[in-house]
């Protein structure tokens, strides 16, 4: 689930987490209130969110495009990064395992490059007229 679908669906689970801390944890009224408004403001930032992704939908003449820097293996790639950082202080156990997921991270990003670029040859492919808007 993606988007801001996704967004609402999370802060839903955070309001039934909200409402089980006020009904069973008798909490004070200051962590009942922090939670609460940032609940809030994830609401405001996915109804802000819905309403950008419907007014700025795609026209029918836009291709699809591969995004690599958006994946998984970027993502992966920004921690793997962060754990080496730490390994300085932690110790050479973490560099291990930053070092696999850098090498996991690396070939996920070199794949996604791969299908992005034959993605590309194939809308060039099959729609000429539109190639000379597609950047080498």
């Amino acid at each position: 689930m993606t988007g801001p679908l996704g967004v609402f669906v999370w802060a839903a689970i955070n309001f039934v987490l909200w409402v089980i801390l006020w009904a069973v944890f008798e909490p004070d009224a200051e962590a009942v209130a922090v939670y609460a408004s940032a609940i809030a403001i994830v609401v405001v930032a996915a109804a802000v969110a819905a309403w950008r992704a419907r007014r700025l939908r795609a026209p029918a003449d836009r291709l699809p495009e591969a995004t690599p820097d958006v994946s998984h293996s970027a993502a992966l790639f920004g921690i793997a990064v962060a754990m080496g950082a730490l390994a300085l202080e932690f110790g050479p156990w973490l560099a291990y395992g930053a070092l696999l997921a850098l090498l996991f991270s690396l070939g996920g990003l070199l794949r996604e490059r791969r299908a992005q670029r034959e993605h590309q040859d194939e809308v060039r492919r099959r729609h000429p007229d539109v190639s000379e808007r597609i950047a080498k």
